[in-house]
């Protein structure tokens, strides 16, 4: 699986899961611009919950090996 197909992937599981939330919107590879640049985050995750907007930044990485701290 390439990284680009893991990303896709994880994007796919959280639509699937999402189906008890009102207004949610799974992206894959949105931009957002932050104080100091624009970011390009492999998924993310807006929803409404309670009167509240929410937002979850998904960064999906697939390695052999475990990553040191």
């Amino acid at each position: 699986m390439s990284p680009g197909d893991f990303e896709a992937f994880v994007v796919a599981v959280l639509r699937s899961t999402a189906t008890s939330l009102d207004n949610v919107e799974v992206r894959l590879h949105e931009k957002i611009e932050g104080v100091d640049g624009v970011y390009d985050f492999d998924a993310t995750v807006r929803y409404s919950f309670a009167g509240m907007r929410f937002l979850i930044l998904v960064e999906a990485k697939l390695h052999r090996r475990p990553i040191d701290v």
